[in-house]
């Protein structure tokens, strides 16, 4: 009877044990990412917060009550997909980063010139205000 207990037990220790000889803890950078405005650090909504019919699934950054505030990419990158959506972030990007991180700015007043043309000639080629485009690599640093 003993032996029926001990095979299993040994299996499972054995199994623990590999599984952490595979496993790697990530490892994340440190100071690769900048913050995304020119103003102090804080956050309005965090990232998982119950909302009343939904998960709040980002992080809003506090502009001061401000409006049209520069935002910045948070590193290096390029510009590989852009939107417009209501009900949603409206006006959004997301830049792919050369460590294979990407980030996403939503509820975005503009876009920068070069991009807000890029998008309004799509909307006028689709006749649809409400948009989503792939973005070559490398077409918007």
């Amino acid at each position: 009877m003993s032996k029926k207990i001990l095979l299993p037990l040994v299996l499972l220790l054995t199994g623990i044990a590999s599984f952490g000889q595979l496993y790697k803890k990530p490892v994340y950078p440190q100071g690769y990412f900048r913050w995304v405005t020119n103003l102090k650090p804080d956050i309005v909504a965090n990232m998982g917060e119950l909302r009343p019919n939904h998960w709040h699934m980002g992080l809003d950054v506090r502009t001061n009550q401000v409006v049209n505030q520069n935002v910045y990419a948070a590193a290096d990158g390029y510009i590989s997909f852009v939107g417009i959506e209501p009900l949603s972030w409206g006006r959004w990007i997301i830049i792919t980063h050369p460590n294979g991180t990407s980030t996403l700015y939503g509820h975005l007043n503009d876009f920068r010139d070069d991009l807000e043309k890029y998008v309004t000639d799509h909307q006028y080629e689709t006749e649809s205000w409400q948009t989503a485009l792939t973005i070559p690599p490398g077409r918007f640093l």
